[in-house]
């Protein structure tokens, strides 16, 4: 494989090569994986493709990630908030 002359290349040219070289080398994380669609900020998607490809992985394993630490906390809230008729030992 012919080694890249990345001054020559554009930025988005390098990070999208970068990643899928990451995306080559990253763990699966399970085969049951279904596609969802969404819609982000660019300057975000940039920061997400550059932070993957420091830390050798892909983006679908950093979102996971994300979206896992994320529902936990929600689903924490949801299990301990009180509403107005609960009981409050009154």
């Amino acid at each position: 494989m012919p080694k890249h002359n990345y001054e020559t290349e554009s930025a988005e040219a390098f990070i999208t090569g970068a990643e899928e070289r990451a995306n080559r080398h990253a763990v699966k994380q399970s085969e049951d994986l279904v596609q969802i669609g969404n819609r982000v900020p660019k300057d975000l998607r940039q920061r997400l493709k550059r932070v993957a490809v420091n830390r050798e992985t892909s983006i679908n394993a950093i979102l996971i990630e994300a979206l896992e630490n994320w529902l936990k906390q929600a689903e924490y809230q949801e299990q301990n908030r009180s509403t107005a008729f609960e009981d409050d030992g009154l």
